[in-house]
């Protein structure tokens, strides 16, 4: 599943590079190209493959590993602020470890 990253999922939004690229994946034999997708379907699995300019792109990979560092920053601080919180650490840390 191949979507392009863009600013909606009708096929005549964004400029036209994107909106040409969008037609050139349609009529692409043997891809399965879903269509446009936004920036709130990434994480979503809806595509396995995400094309984008390399602009767009670049900054889109740059803010999820912001976003991944700073939530696991902000998630060790958390546990490690109390007692009760280290004690449902030493708990849930198989479960954690899965994810």
């Amino acid at each position: 599943r191949v979507g392009l990253l863009n600013i909606g999922e009708e096929e005549t939004k964004g400029h036209d590079i994107l909106i040409e690229t969008n037609r050139t994946l349609r009529h692409t034999p043997n891809l399965h190209f879903i269509g446009n997708i936004e920036g709130r379907d990434i994480l979503r699995g809806i595509a396995d493959v995400i094309v984008t300019e390399g602009y767009i792109g670049n900054v889109t990979l740059k803010s999820l590993e912001g976003m991944a560092e700073m939530t696991m920053l902000t998630g060790k601080q958390i546990w490690r602020s109390n007692i009760r919180s280290k004690l449902a650490l030493s708990i849930l840390s198989p479960v954690i470890k899965k994810l």
